[in-house]
């Protein structure tokens, strides 16, 4: 299973416009090494296999739970 997150825009109020692409690179560094790290892919789809839930939902649980930063998360 192949899960593909696309971002069309991020608005961050107070941030200086040149820091753009310098802060997209690190949000996106960060996004990648917690979906990989949190093996988000095979979380979804034992939650498709496993449970009544729309595609939708469970992705969205899914980088929801993966984004989260780890006080947020529960255990």
């Amino acid at each position: 299973m192949r899960v593909e997150l696309v971002v069309d825009e991020i608005v961050l109020h107070g941030v200086d416009p040149r820091d753009r692409h310098r802060i997209g690179d690190a949000i996106e560094a960060q996004i990648r090494q917690r979906l990989s790290r949190d093996s988000v892919v095979e979380r979804i789809a034992a939650d498709v296999r496993n449970r009544e839930q729309t595609v939708t939902s469970v992705v969205a649980a899914s980088i929801r739970a993966a984004v989260a930063p780890p006080t947020a998360r529960r255990g």
